[in-house]
């Protein structure tokens, strides 16, 4: 379905960085690696009107930081693939940990499989409410990683199975890892059709903070590399 309507445009918030190193040098990249694809679901187990539904980008019909841009809804037509790459920035600062027989922490960007193109946060800050947009991938290691970098959190296998977590979480971090101080529990994701553009039907995923629900963007029988 073609949607179209008026475009928002979307102020980003200018926050300061407290943490990260003080010393990078200005060509310094990430390193990232494939880990894991399959189709996103926004995850809200205590909603007694939703518990799990896809999540697609959708678009473009808005603008962020004056480009025309996809958001991540919910209830699209099509459940887009998605892939997680782990990425080793060291502005951020999270240590990857993954276990093959306990809780798997891994941190790094979250990439529409066909486009290419990353999630990423259009506000960042305490007490605000993000959505999120499709923007290129940012290699650069420094606080462009700020509005792109996810901790992917699988469980270990239970009753002595080897199938590694069918229902992984995402959880948005909008922090390097010395400003952390609640782990990556920061933000409560949900939806919300506010400002949605005239004929836009599709309510866009947000997250908000600081967390109060149980919630959270997650993979549905993904495929592990």
């Amino acid at each position: 379905m073609l949607l179209t309507g008026a475009a928002l445009a979307f102020t980003l918030l200018a926050v300061p960085v407290l943490g990260g190193p003080a010393t990078l040098s200005p060509r310094a990249q990430i390193a990232c690696s494939l880990k894991v694809t399959g189709v996103l679901q926004l995850r809200m187990p205590d909603n007694p009107n939703i518990s799990a539904t896809g999540a697609s980008f959708v678009g473009p019909q808005y603008t962020v930081n004056g480009v025309e841009s996809q958001l991540l809804k919910i209830f699209a037509p099509n459940n887009a693939d998605f892939e997680f790459h782990m990425c080793n920035s060291t502005f951020m600062g999270y240590t990857q940990r993954p276990s093959e027989f306990g809780t798997t922490f891994l941190y790094g960007q979250l990439k529409d499989k066909v486009s290419g193109l990353c999630v990423t946060g259009t506000h960042l800050g305490d007490f605000v409410t993000t959505s999120f947009s499709a923007q290129p991938c940012s290699v650069r290691d420094n606080t462009s990683q700020l509005r792109q970098f996810f901790r992917f959190l699988a469980a270990p296998p239970q009753g002595g199975s080897t199938t590694p977590d069918q229902n992984p979480q995402l959880m948005f971090l909008g922090v390097p890892q010395s400003d952390n101080e609640s782990g990556a529990d920061r933000y409560s994701f949900s939806f919300s059709s506010n400002n949605n553009a005239p004929g836009d039907s599709f309510p866009k995923v947000v997250a908000k903070n600081p967390r109060k629900e149980n919630s959270f963007l997650g993979f549905f029988a993904p495929q592990y590399l």
